[in-house]
């Protein structure tokens, strides 16, 4: 029997398919997908990769179609990707771990979610993305959770520390073209006259989806009766941290004050709502106390729900808050994380500049910033080391340049020269 199978459905994601396929490799023993009616060349090129491919149709229901590629698969442990995802990671040392598992059932994965236009926003959560296929499916028609076999229980479960996935599905224009909102609302409104879906559950799903659509006022009666009711602190927290959202994208301070300071009561940890705090302090404008509250966050930590937030992920805050206070050189800085070099310009815009790009004449009060307070020093000469020539020169940061407005360039030369 195969350890791992990795195990996907898909419509369509022909040009996604060769990246997430080739990340499983050295993870994955066998790869199965359920195609819910592609009508490009999706199930040629799967086939042509290696996987097993089930064609099959399309019914508004998630858990049902992942259920079904289940049924095909062989491996003692499901490993589970969407098309516009790629697995990372120590994956010998993850399967090793999983030949010898006795006491858990399903592992929670983070997962790095692009977000925006791609160019710097990012989320970082944990995600049940691996779990023991006899014990183990899908339910749920809508955002699809796992589930045992035998019974209403969750599986139990451990973090896995071996694995990160990439996720690029919610950048804005994937989101655009694909029009997932529209999708989702037909399936949120089925869900809320189900009686085997849970009714908080279903008014979550239903809230969620209408606040990304053209109406996400329309979401907060749906969200704040799911927050009310629901069993699930989980889904309580993520409620109201969205009607919080939906207030501050209407500049409604007040109201979203009141969602802060509520969460703030019920919370064990509060980095959770002392990063919402810094958003509300963008939003109002007080540019000064929300550097203030930024510096006062550890550099990352995880909140109740599993998600990664600290002063590493409000970079673009910081960027903001600069720009507001006419700092215009502090905000050109350096972002090393996880082996990308990023230069965040004006109103959070990234350029990204390659490494064997970064002068080794570059000042070291440009090597700091916020979320990432390394030794200059040390970071300038771990690049070059990289690169091996110690001869750098300006010309990814002129390329970074030109892309400012000119009234700004003079002021950034300035300050990279100085």
């Amino acid at each position: 029997m195969a350890l791992v199978s990795l195990c996907m459905i898909m419509k369509d994601e022909e040009e996604e398919l060769p990246l997430v396929i080739a990340s499983a490799a050295g993870l994955a023993d066998e790869i199965v997908i359920y195609d819910t009616g592609s009508s490009d060349g999706s199930v040629a090129l799967a086939r042509e990769l290696g996987a097993t491919v089930v064609e099959g149709y399309w019914d508004d229901d998630f858990s049902r179609a992942r259920n079904q590629a289940l049924e095909y698969c062989t491996g003692e442990w499901i490993l589970w990707l969407d098309a516009d995802e790629a697995v990372h990671g120590d994956k010998a040392a993850f399967r090793t771990r999983l030949a010898h598992e006795r006491a858990f059932d399903q592992y929670a994965v983070s997962i790095e979610s692009l977000e925006g236009g791609g160019l710097g926003g990012r989320s970082t959560f944990r995600a049940a993305r691996v779990f023991r296929r006899e014990q183990c499916h899908w339910f749920g028609p809508l955002h699809e959770q796992i589930g045992l076999r035998d019974g209403d229980g969750r599986p139990a479960t451990t973090i896995c520390s071996e694995l990160r996935i990439l996720h690029r599905g919610y950048t804005s224009l994937k989101w655009k073209a694909k029009d997932l909102v529209e999708r989702n609302l037909r399936i949120a409104r089925s869900a809320l006259e189900d009686p085997e879906v849970d009714h908080s559950t279903a008014l979550f799903n239903y809230g969620r989806t209408l606040a990304m659509g053209g109406d996400p006022r329309s979401a907060i009666a749906p969200l704040r009766e799911a927050a009310d009711t629901t069993p699930w602190p989980m889904v309580r927290r993520t409620a109201l941290r969205t009607i919080f959202d939906i207030h501050l994208s209407f500049d409604e301070f007040d109201e979203a004050s009141e969602i802060v300071e509520q969460m703030r009561l019920t919370l064990t940890k509060t980095i959770a709502v002392d990063v919402m705090n810094v958003k509300l302090l963008l939003r109002r404008k007080d540019y000064e106390a929300c550097l203030e509250a930024i510096d006062r966050l550890p550099f990352a930590d995880t909140d109740e729900d599993g998600f990664e937030i600290g002063r590493a992920s409000l970079s673009w805050a910081k960027a903001q808050a600069l720009e507001g206070l006419g700092r215009i050189v502090e905000q050109v800085y350096h972002v090393s994380h996880q082996g990308r070099v990023e230069l965040f310009l004006l109103e959070g815009e990234t350029v990204r500049v390659c490494e064997d790009e970064v002068p080794d004449s570059f000042p070291a009060r440009l090597c700091h910033h916020l979320s990432c307070e390394v030794d200059s020093d040390y970071l300038k000469s771990s690049l070059l080391e990289r690169q091996g020539d110690p001869s750098c020169t300006y010309a990814g940061l002129q390329d970074a340049l030109d892309a400012v407005p000119g009234q700004h360039r003079g002021h950034l030369v300035e300050g990279l020269r100085g």
